[in-house]
């Protein structure tokens, strides 16, 4: 009966992968079908940043370029003109930075739906606006009562760490006095 189960699984197993590249024919057709008569041009004719150079020159063929100063504002523009009228562009316009490194992602999405990815690296020393500079005085304000607390834990960490020292130190202290006053009483008895 085991034979029979698992020539049962081989069965399943060959006949659900057969049914599944089927589908997936299927579905690659329907795609060449509806791009039929569609443009599949997704290149840029130009692409450039306001106020900055990219590198190497724009050339439609190549998708990797580089702002080679470091961008000192929060956004930048990019300007992007597409080959073909039909082609969508996704990424351009204003685009915000983050602090240090920054690679912006600008998609051509031909007619058809292919889609190619330009891509601008670039350095950012991002200045703070008035929103900012108002949000960093409160989180520089939180900051600083979080460090005082945080001073104040160390003091009195530090200080009850030094605690069974300053205890040893007045217990030998205490034991000294009790020495002394011990044989100062012994003296005294011993004159009277």
């Amino acid at each position: 009966m085991e034979a029979n189960t698992s020539k049962g699984f081989a069965n399943f197993d060959n006949d659900e992968a057969e049914k599944q590249e089927q589908e997936q024919l299927k579905k690659q057709q329907e795609q060449v079908e509806q791009s039929i008569g569609k443009s599949t041009n997704n290149f840029l004719n130009d692409l450039s940043v306001e106020e900055y150079e990219i590198s190497p020159s724009f050339d439609k063929q190549t998708i990797n370029y580089t702002i080679n100063e470091t961008v000192k504002a929060n956004t930048i523009k990019i300007n992007a003109v597409a080959s073909d009228d039909k082609a969508k562009i996704e990424g351009a316009g204003k685009v915000k930075l983050n602090n240090d490194k920054n690679e912006i992602h600008i998609d051509v999405k031909a007619e058809s739906g292919t889609v190619r990815t330009y891509i601008i690296s670039l350095t950012a020393e991002v200045t703070a606006s008035q929103e900012d500079s108002e949000s960093e005085a409160v989180v520089s304000e939180e900051q600083e009562i979080t460090e005082n607390t945080v001073q104040e834990i160390d003091n009195t960490v530090v200080e009850t760490s030094h605690f069974p020292i300053y205890l040893g130190i007045v217990g030998i202290v205490l034991i000294i006095a009790i020495v002394c006053g011990v044989i100062y009483y012994k003296r005294r008895v011993k004159k009277c």
